[in-house]
């Protein structure tokens, strides 16, 4: 931390009382000093450090997660009981303390959590709690409070023999899951949970408490006790971490850098878990707000208008479940489902795109103050050739993802037959011999005679009179789009 003090300047917030949080809890020099305080009584250039961590299932804590609520704030400020904190809570206060920082930001204690006014305000300034935090301490081996941060490990030893003299024996440490972002293991349950990809991304310096070791990461460098990640290996196998991905991509102001950088973001935090669905866009609206250029253009749930048309051609990846009933986005966004999602990728041996389709028109309203927040509507106007179809399973399995298309879709070698392609579906669907409408996006062209064509599966919108849904991408090859009449949808 001292090292990264003094030599990378990129790493400390430059703070004022602007970026000083609502709320932060004082942590004192013992016990019984800890209390919730608001902004006004912390000094402009006072050190803050905030706590990413994971709250875990209910039913598996043994201590219950200590709250802020409407109720109970003036006690809050007159004293926290410390026996009520949970282990992961006191540790932080710990490590707070230790490095001398009088200041900690958890968001369960300085949120209003019954109150959906404060936690919508609060939740739109996460984003800088975490980017202007001195450090953010991680939780990342704690499934939930009851585990901490300052566990046992397992011994390492100083050893010696005549052959090889003094040497130093650990348990082997792998670190690919933490450098790369690979969610999905259970000895670093931080890294499955998508609020705190976010957390980690944004924060300027993050300091990670696994079973084995503490790792640093910040802009600059990562560290870590066994030294591994510090390895000065060949180019070729060199870790670069995702975190400092996202600080390169922040510093560039080339639009095509930041778009494909969001992308990767997307990529991987749709991966993630939310405990609550509705969390889709404010979980990541934060990497979305350092994102944003003026060359992006306007910020459509998750998609950015300079990526237009073609972004609309994202894929979903993980299990087919249907829409939440609750509203998260417009169907052509990939925050209408909660499942893992891929975006539109050009592909290295693309020749060129030629894009058959043209947006006429969106109305997009957000649901707060917050734009790259919660939505309340997203209206896509667009126009493109189009051609009705009948879907058909491949598979026999109720749940099945890609569906073979029998479309009316004109076939001049032989008129008399239908042509075949392909839908990769967003949601379940029930209905087999389903009839759809083909919206055609752009046609791929990785030779003269090798095409792609590729556009939108919609139907008719249940909700909303004269609109339609998007309910999958389809793509063909080696189709004549010139056929096929040109007709205006409204995508809701």
């Amino acid at each position: 931390m001292r090292q990264c003090d003094d030599l990378h300047t990129q790493c400390l917030p430059r703070r004022d009382a602007s970026t000083t949080p609502t709320r932060l809890i004082s942590v004192g020099l013992y016990s019984d000093d800890i209390k919730l305080c608001r902004s006004n009584e912390v000094s402009a250039d006072a050190h803050y450090v905030a706590l990413s961590h994971t709250w875990g299932k209910k039913e598996e804590r043994k201590k219950a997660m200590p709250l802020l609520l409407s109720g109970n704030m003036s006690a809050r400020m007159l004293g926290i009981p410390y026996d009520e904190l949970t282990s992961t809570f006191k540790d932080a206060i710990t490590i707070a303390r230790n490095i001398g920082i009088a200041y900690i930001w958890i968001d369960s204690l300085c949120i209003v959590q019954d109150d959906r006014e404060d936690w919508a305000k609060e939740a739109a300034r996460m984003a800088l709690v975490y980017k202007y935090a001195y450090l953010v301490i991680a939780a990342t081996s704690s499934k939930n409070g009851d585990d901490g941060c300052l566990r046992r490990r397992i011994p390492s030893y100083d050893l010696s023999d005549p052959v090889n003299g003094s040497f130093h024996v650990q348990p082997l440490m792998y670190h690919r899951t933490i450098i790369e972002w690979q969610a999905g293991d259970d000895s670093m349950p931080l890294l499955d949970r998508a609020w705190c990809f976010q957390e980690r991304l944004l924060a300027r310096r993050v300091l990670h408490y696994t079973e084995q070791e503490m790792i640093w990461e910040c802009q600059d460098e990562l560290w870590c006790e066994c030294q591994h990640s510090n390895i000065d290996y060949p180019p070729a196998m060199k870790l670069d971490g995702f975190k400092r991905a996202h600080a390169a991509a922040v510093a560039s102001t080339d639009p095509d850098v930041r778009a494909d950088s969001w992308d990767k973001f997307v990529r991987r935090y749709s991966e993630l878990a939310l405990t609550f669905g509705t969390d889709r866009l404010p979980g990541i609206s934060g990497i979305a707000r350092e994102i944003a250029l003026p060359a992006l253009g306007t910020y459509l749930a998750g998609l950015w208008e300079f990526q237009l048309p073609q972004a609309l051609l994202w894929e979903s990846t993980g299990e087919v479940i249907d829409r939440p009933p609750q509203y998260l986005a417009p169907t052509w966004s990939w925050a209408s489902i909660v499942t893992a999602v891929v975006p539109f990728v050009t592909g290295a041996v693309v020749k060129s795109i030629d894009s058959v389709c043209r947006v006429i028109d969106i109305a997009y309203t957000p649901n707060t103050a917050d734009v790259y927040g919660h939505v309340r509507e997203g209206r896509l106007r667009i126009s493109g050739p189009t051609t009705t179809a009948t879907l058909q399973y491949r598979s026999r399995r109720r749940k099945a993802k890609h569906h073979g298309v029998i479309s009316e879709f004109p076939n001049t070698e032989a008129p008399e037959k239908s042509v075949y392609i392909t839908m990769n579906s967003d949601i379940e669907l029930l209905e087999d011999n389903m009839t759809v409408v083909i919206l055609f996006i752009h046609v791929r062209r990785y030779s003269t005679a090798d095409t792609l064509a590729e556009g939108l599966a919609l139907v008719q919108s249940k909700m909303h009179t004269g609109c339609w849904e998007r309910i999958g991408v389809i793509d063909g090859g080696e189709l004549d789009l010139s056929q096929l009449k040109e007709s205006e949808f409204v995508i809701v």
